[in-house]
């Protein structure tokens, strides 16, 4: 279980993990490119990253518990955006190794106590979870999935395919509740992309963030936008 997120609430200990622990004892292990995930609060994996493939981490995203991806290996690519709320006990699953129609569902190599062969391996795809995203307890992730920005998935929701942007999903598998910010709002809001402003920005104005009047916030954050950034 790797825990370097725990490192950013200690900002003492974490200078001393950039500069004395990482190139001591992580460094020769590649796990160095885990440095990113130091910006974030805490997400941590069930796998070291060096036997995942691409993983990345937004600022500022923040998982309750250890999220399980032991069932993923070295092609197995994590993007999680800025900002994403996650609920304990979250499942990736990227790898398959079971065809559906054979006349056994049986794994013989572990059965037998054989390591399963690379080929026998089918990866999903890539999982990709965006900006402001927000995912309840329970949920299973599969692999080639996109959960676009703004979104919140549902408690022991099943997801897999592609999420549209501010919507609610959830079920088994995971299915369109309802929208959960007018679509026209929505599209504003992912063309404000307030994420992408300074982080001092985003916490002096959290409590607009927080405003449930979408449509009296919008006009603020586009000026935040164009005050900060050429154009919205």
């Amino acid at each position: 279980m790797h825990r370097v997120g725990e490192f950013v609430r200690r900002p003492y200990l974490k200078n001393i993990y950039n500069h004395f622990i990482d190139p001591l004892f992580l460094g020769p292990l590649k796990f160095r490119e885990w440095k990113s995930a130091l910006e974030t609060d805490s997400v941590y994996f069930s796998r070291f990253p060096a036997e995942l493939g691409m993983v990345s981490v937004g600022f500022g995203s923040r998982a309750a518990s250890v999220i399980d991806v032991s069932n993923a290996n070295k092609k197995t690519n994590i993007t999680i955006g800025k900002y994403v709320e996650i609920g304990k006990n979250l499942k990736i699953l990227d790898t398959f190794g079971h065809d559906m129609d054979a006349v056994s569902q049986a794994n013989f190599y572990i059965a037998f106590g054989k390591d399963v062969p690379e080929e026998e391996i089918t990866n999903l795809g890539p999982i990709v979870i965006g900006n402001d995203v927000g995912i309840a307890e329970d949920v299973t992730i599969m692999g080639n999935t996109v959960i676009h920005d703004g979104t919140v998935i549902g408690t022991k929701s099943l997801v897999s395919g592609e999420i549209p942007p501010y919507c609610l999903y959830g079920g088994v598998p995971a299915k369109l509740l309802r929208p959960r910010i007018d679509k026209e709002l929505a599209t504003r809001l992912q063309r404000i992309a307030w994420w992408d402003l300074p982080p001092e920005v985003v916490w002096e104005n959290r409590k607009l963030l927080r405003s449930n009047n979408v449509a009296d916030a919008l006009p603020k954050l586009e000026e935040l936008a164009k005050k900060y950034r050429k154009s919205p």
